[in-house]
């Protein structure tokens, strides 16, 4: 038996008691957000601001759903450009989160209490995958996706 036969045959042999990889099974959608208010005051209640500040509870789901980016206009409106569909292509076995498309939302405090009560989706497309910038300039708004 020449060289080259011996390492082919021990190369057979050592593959054949190797473990065989199992194919990962793919992993299952995130949990829908059933009371996104109540996580969002939990998680709010264990941040840490500094002295002389406090860490309110603005906005949260279903309101707003995966914040990417956000601008602030003159009229104190928050607008948030949404990524719920973010990543779908490398995660087929989910589905579409959002088959509509992602969302760029303007919230509003229309009472001055410091939490947003009214919520208005300025553009929805399925063109739009996670936009990662906004600027509102007066009547123009400028995004980036």
């Amino acid at each position: 038996m020449t060289m080259t036969a011996l390492a082919l045959a021990l190369s057979a042999a050592v593959a054949a008691d190797a473990p065989v990889a199992q194919p990962k099974a793919p992993k299952p959608p995130p949990p829908p957000h059933e009371n996104g208010l109540d996580a969002a005051r939990a998680a709010t209640a264990k941040l840490t601001a500094g002295q002389g500040l406090a860490a309110t509870l603005f906005a949260c789901e279903p309101m707003v759903v995966n914040p990417c980016d956000m601008d602030i206009d003159e009229r104190g409106r928050v607008w948030i450009t949404e990524g719920a569909n973010y990543r779908l292509t490398m995660h087929k076995d989910w589905g579409n989160i959002r088959p509509e498309g992602d969302r760029i939302v303007v919230l509003e405090d229309t009472d001055g209490d410091g939490t947003a009560d009214k919520s208005k989706v300025f553009y929805q497309d399925p063109s739009i995958n996670a936009a990662l910038g906004i600027c509102v300039l007066g009547h123009k708004v400028i995004v980036s996706s």
